[in-house]
């Protein structure tokens, strides 16, 4: 039942990207802005982090210095060249956390890079707004948050892991082809790639959360469903960068 509940999450926020990918980069960001939230809420949960509220605040904070940082570079040739200096703050942020933290500070490498790494996922995840503005355009979006949607439906399929996953590439591809033959015909070739490598994200990441979103809680499950969300985006982008069609 919770790999299911997951599964629906991830298949509303990909939605809820999607279409504000078409009323412009201030929806867009909000979309974002929220999937940040929900990764944020449960990233400690989803990892057994001591101190959560302090973890919840710092991947927060970066996800939407992320989503800002984008609205205001999306413009620039190289706009994730500008996103370096963030990552470089949120190391930082996240060893000063853990230095300021109350003794005892139990699981203090495990704090660090827990937190550390759902700064990375979010951050990264704010790559959704500069989507539009490569060559595919906001279908690039569209065709990401297809794989993503159903690549996370074919993971809840009452399979093992290693089968659901394979499903998962498979199914998730197919419907970004699909989706750009019906959309776009001239972006099918796109629609192939950003399919794929999204679709494999999204089934990596099912098999690395998939005990702790059964086990630890409400706040686990929905981070483990917004994190694929948000580690897409970038990779939308990367393959997106590559077309200028």
């Amino acid at each position: 039942m919770n790999a299911a509940l997951g599964a629906a999450a991830s298949v509303a926020l990909a939605g809820l990207v999607a279409l504000a990918a078409y009323s412009g980069s201030f929806v867009l960001a909000l979309a974002v802005g929220l999937v940040v939230l929900a990764t944020a809420l449960g990233w400690s949960a989803l990892f057994d982090l001591p101190s959560p509220l302090g973890s919840a605040v710092l991947v927060a904070a970066a996800g939407w210095a992320g989503v800002a940082l984008a609205l205001a570079v999306q413009h620039e040739p190289r706009p994730l060249a500008w996103f370096a200096a963030l990552v470089a703050a949120c190391v930082l942020a996240a060893f000063v956390r853990d230095i300021v933290r109350r003794p005892p500070r139990e699981a203090l490498v495990e704090s660090l890079t827990g937190t550390f790494a759902g700064e990375v996922v979010v951050v990264l995840g704010a790559s959704w707004l500069l989507v539009p503005r490569t060559g595919v355009g906001g279908i690039g979006v569209l065709l990401g948050a297809v794989a993503v949607g159903v690549a996370r439906l074919a993971t809840a399929l009452p399979f093992s892991g290693s089968l659901t996953g394979w499903i998962g590439l498979g199914a998730g591809t197919a419907a970004a082809m699909a989706v750009a033959a019906v959309v776009s015909p001239v972006h099918l070739g796109s629609g192939a790639l950003i399919g794929v490598a999204v679709a494999a994200v999204v089934a990596g990441l099912d098999r690395l959360l998939a005990h702790a979103q059964v086990t630890r809680g409400t706040a686990a499950l929905v981070a483990s469903s917004a994190a694929p969300v948000a580690a897409a985006g970038v990779v939308a982008y990367a393959i997106a960068r590559l077309f200028a069609v």
